[in-house]
């Protein structure tokens, strides 16, 4: 069986941004423009999340259960966690600039699942199920 490659960090920030977005039709070229991403970055993370089925064949719905699932429960193990120095990066939890508020907000809530205490993680749990259900 020949691996196809797994998902990626930066494919839970394309996803997050699809999400943040509300159903806004939105292009490659935005996505690209709007995360500091190159086009075949953006083309070939969303070909992993097709592969993943965490969106549809076309590449342009989410498929909402799944992704819950695997952000509540899966990208801890598949991105876990190693806080550390100031690095680069996109700024989540308490370094969150105001550029893209919803965006932001939800990166925020998936670095308090991977790196909160018990608590913390359960509200982010609750907050982001609320955020991918009104979506």
């Amino acid at each position: 069986m020949k691996s196809a490659g797994g998902l990626k960090p930066q494919d839970v920030l394309v996803l997050l941004k699809i999400v943040a977005s509300k159903n806004r039709d939105w292009r490659l070229v935005d996505l690209a423009q709007e995360l500091g991403l190159s086009l075949s970055e953006v083309s070939t993370s969303l070909q992993r999340s097709k592969r993943a089925r965490l969106i549809d064949s076309s590449k342009k719905k989410i498929n909402w259960p799944a992704l819950a699932e695997f952000v509540l429960h899966g990208l801890k193990y598949v991105c876990p966690a190693e806080p550390g120095p100031i690095c680069r990066g996109v700024p989540t939890a308490h370094s969150v600039p105001l550029k893209d508020p919803a965006l932001h907000q939800l990166l925020a809530l998936v670095d308090a699942l991977r790196v909160g205490r018990a608590r913390e993680r359960q509200i982010a749990g609750e907050e982001l199920k609320r955020r991918f259900h009104a979506a």
